[in-house]
C-alpha cells in the first residue's frame, strides 16, 4: 500500500434492520457486497473523493441483521495505488472503519435481545 493517509469523511446508514427470532438454525450465509466510485476531480484538485456502498446481510440463528453503508474517504491523488483491486492492504484500509461501525451498531441493537452480540470479524472473499 502506497498511502496510510486516508481520510474518513463520513459513514452512515442508510438501512439497518435488526430482527430476532429463534429458530436455532442458520438457513442462509451472510452475503456482502462493495461499489466503489470515484469522481471526477476538478482541474487543481489534489485529493481524490472515494465512494463507497457496502450492503451487508448477516444472519444467526438468534437474529439477523440487513444494513446499506455509505462511506466517503479522501485520499491524495498521488497516493492512490495503480490497481485498487490488487492492492489488498487499501481495500481492508477503506472497508475496515465501516465495518467496525457494523459491529458497533449491531452490539448496540442486540444488548436488549440477548446481551451485547459480539459477530466475528468479517471476511470477505473476492467471489
Amino acid at each position: 500500500m502506497k498511502t496510510k493517509n486516508i481520510e474518513i469523511r463520513r459513514i452512515t446508514f442508510s438501512k439497518f434492520e435488526f430482527n430476532t427470532h429463534n429458530t436455532g438454525e442458520v438457513e442462509e450465509d451472510g452475503r456482502a457486497s462493495i461499489n466503489l466510485n470515484f469522481p471526477d476531480r476538478e482541474e487543481g484538485q489534489e485529493n481524490q473523493l472515494i465512494l463507497i456502498k457496502m450492503e451487508i446481510s448477516y444472519p444467526d440463528s438468534q437474529y439477523r441483521v440487513i444494513a446499506d453503508i455509505d462511506a466517503r474517504y479522501s485520499v491524495l491523488a498521488s497516493d492512490l495505488p495503480e490497481d485498487i483491486s490488487q492492492d489488498d492492504e487499501f481495500q481492508q484500509a477503506l472497508i475496515t472503519p465501516m465495518i467496525e461501525k457494523f459491529r458497533l451498531y449491531v452490539g448496540m441493537f442486540s444488548e436488549g435481545a440477548y446481551g451485547a452480540v459480539l459477530i466475528p470479524n468479517l471476511n470477505f472473499n473476492q467471489d
